[in-house]
Protein backbone atom coordinates (compact mmCIF):
# COMPACT_ATOMS: atom_id res chain seq x y z
CA UNK A 1 0.00 0.00 0.00
CA UNK A 2 1.29 3.73 -0.70
CA UNK A 3 1.98 5.75 1.77
CA UNK A 4 -0.09 8.43 3.02
CA UNK A 5 0.97 11.72 4.60
CA UNK A 6 -0.16 12.34 7.94
CA UNK A 7 -2.84 15.00 7.77
CA UNK A 8 -4.77 16.97 10.41
CA UNK A 9 -8.65 17.68 10.35
CA UNK A 10 -9.90 20.74 8.19
CA UNK A 11 -12.03 22.54 10.47
CA UNK A 12 -15.52 21.34 10.52
CA UNK A 13 -14.85 19.35 7.88
CA UNK A 14 -13.36 16.11 9.02
CA UNK A 15 -9.89 14.58 7.71
CA UNK A 16 -8.18 16.34 4.76
CA UNK A 17 -7.74 12.88 2.85
CA UNK A 18 -10.55 9.71 2.15
CA UNK A 19 -9.48 6.23 1.19
CA UNK A 20 -11.91 4.86 -1.28
CA UNK A 21 -12.38 1.67 -2.41
CA UNK A 22 -15.12 0.53 -4.61
CA UNK A 23 -16.95 -2.84 -4.67
CA UNK A 24 -17.04 -3.04 -8.82
CA UNK A 25 -14.06 -1.04 -10.27
CA UNK A 26 -14.78 1.85 -12.43
CA UNK A 27 -18.05 2.70 -10.38
CA UNK A 28 -19.05 6.17 -10.47
CA UNK A 29 -20.27 8.43 -7.80
CA UNK A 30 -19.58 12.19 -7.42
CA UNK A 31 -18.09 13.00 -11.20
CA UNK A 32 -15.44 9.84 -10.74
CA UNK A 33 -15.14 6.56 -11.93
CA UNK A 34 -13.55 4.65 -8.76
CA UNK A 35 -11.14 1.85 -8.59
CA UNK A 36 -11.38 -1.70 -7.03
CA UNK A 37 -7.96 -0.75 -5.36
CA UNK A 38 -8.12 1.89 -2.45
CA UNK A 39 -7.10 5.30 -3.55
CA UNK A 40 -6.37 8.19 -1.62
CA UNK A 41 -7.72 11.48 -2.38
CA UNK A 42 -7.86 14.81 -0.42
CA UNK A 43 -11.30 15.62 1.21
CA UNK A 44 -11.07 18.91 -0.56
CA UNK A 45 -11.82 17.35 -4.19
CA UNK A 46 -15.56 17.10 -3.09
CA UNK A 47 -18.23 19.27 -1.76
CA UNK A 48 -20.03 18.53 1.35
CA UNK A 49 -22.71 17.27 -0.43
CA UNK A 50 -20.58 14.69 -2.91
CA UNK A 51 -18.48 13.34 0.24
CA UNK A 52 -22.41 12.65 2.44
CA UNK A 53 -23.32 10.76 -0.95
CA UNK A 54 -20.00 8.75 -0.90
CA UNK A 55 -20.09 7.62 2.41
CA UNK A 56 -23.18 6.32 1.99
CA UNK A 57 -23.11 4.56 -1.39
CA UNK A 58 -23.29 0.84 -0.43
CA UNK A 59 -20.97 -0.21 -3.54
CA UNK A 60 -18.44 2.41 -2.21
CA UNK A 61 -15.71 1.77 0.98
CA UNK A 62 -14.94 5.46 2.27
CA UNK A 63 -12.03 5.84 5.24
CA UNK A 64 -10.96 9.36 7.24
CA UNK A 65 -7.49 9.54 6.95
CA UNK A 66 -5.68 10.86 9.56
CA UNK A 67 -2.06 9.91 8.97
Amino acid sequence: MAKVPKVEPVGDRGPAMVRITSKIDGFRRAGRAHSATPTTVPASDFTDTELDALRGEPMLTVEDVYE
